[in-house]
């Protein structure tokens, strides 16, 4: 038996020969993306890392600045008040009678304790009555100024101030604060704008990376 006996059967044959030739083409194209693929991201990994890093720097150097920012008044006024109540002023009468409400008010206040922990002075008030903040916070400002941020409640925070004084007559702690509301307004549109920076920045690099991986090939050779 010859060649010539199948001639019904070359042109399937071409036809699936055709069929495999499209076949590796395709294969060789998804293969060419894939390569793409894979060159641009590790081309982009560092570039990310670099940039979540920078972002974070960024962000924390900016939030603690807020942040600390937020205490400058309370140190001035908790400092100048102990002052006073150590040269003998009377507390009721250095604070006098205006009163700020921690929930509402922007204003600084102040409150005056005894060593005991208890109010003698104060011309902040939440909810009717002088809010204390716990033993440990005036414990710890016996030894040294304490800043921190006070919750007395929820949904109210201050940043406050905490300093020592001594007189011949009394001793006992100054609390200086002032409520938190526009700093945390601050940080929270700190942390939106940096994470949209930061979505921003790494898309951008990525198509930059893919781009580059892309014309490589095809510059390269026209440019020898």
């Amino acid at each position: 038996m010859s060649a010539a006996d199948f001639p019904a059967d070359l042109p399937r044959l071409t036809r699936t020969g055709s069929v495999l030739a499209r076949a590796r083409t395709a294969t060789d194209r998804g293969n060419g993306w894939r390569r793409l693929v894979v060159g641009a991201g590790l081309a982009w990994l560092p570039i990310a890392a670099a940039l979540v890093a920078m972002t974070g720097m960024v962000y924390v150097t900016v939030q603690q600045s807020l942040r600390s920012g937020a205490n400058d008044p309370q140190i001035q006024i908790a400092g100048d008040l102990a002052a006073q109540l150590a040269g003998g002023a009377d507390p009721g009468a250095l604070l006098g009678t205006a009163k700020v409400d921690l929930a509402t008010s922007l204003s600084p206040y102040a409150i005056v304790f005894d060593d005991a922990g208890r109010p003698l002075a104060s011309t902040g008030v939440l909810d009717g009555t002088v809010p204390v903040p716990p033993a440990g916070v005036l414990r710890a400002a016996a030894q040294h100024r304490n800043e921190l941020t006070w919750q007395p409640r929820s949904g109210v925070r201050s940043a406050i101030v905490v300093v020592p004084f001594h007189a011949a007559s009394r001793s006992g702690t100054v609390l200086a604060g002032r409520s938190l509301r526009e700093v945390e307004k601050r940080e929270d549109f700190l942390f939106w704008a940096a994470g949209a920076s930061l979505a921003g920045g790494l898309g951008i690099t990525a198509l930059a990376c893919l781009a580059v991986a892309w014309l490589r090939p095809r510059l390269l050779p026209a440019a020898s």
